[in-house]
């Protein structure tokens, strides 16, 4: 299971959104189109607000963020449910 920590920068994550610059990254898909990422992270601002998020994506861009893992199907069980409904793209 990754920890809460690593959910928000995995969400803050433009990496999984678009493609990066080749010259700042490995060219790849994306996972999430831009929209549902800019859904999930208008979700997470309003939860953490803006400058804690700020925080985290400057984090995430100097290299803050959970690496081995291209998924989120190992979050706590018991707050799927949370997760979904908050920041699956359906706000």
């Amino acid at each position: 299971m990754i920890s809460k920590h690593d959910f928000y920068q995995m969400l803050v994550n433009p990496y999984y959104a678009i493609s990066v610059d080749r010259n700042l990254t490995d060219e790849h898909n994306p996972m999430i189109s831009k929209e549902e990422w800019i859904k999930a992270n208008k979700n997470l601002i309003k939860e953490i607000g803006l400058k804690q998020w700020m925080h985290r994506l400057l984090d995430c861009l100097e290299g803050d963020y959970p690496k081995g893992s291209d998924s989120f199907g190992d979050v706590w069980p018991e707050d799927k449910d949370y997760i979904q409904e908050n920041y699956d793209g359906q706000k």
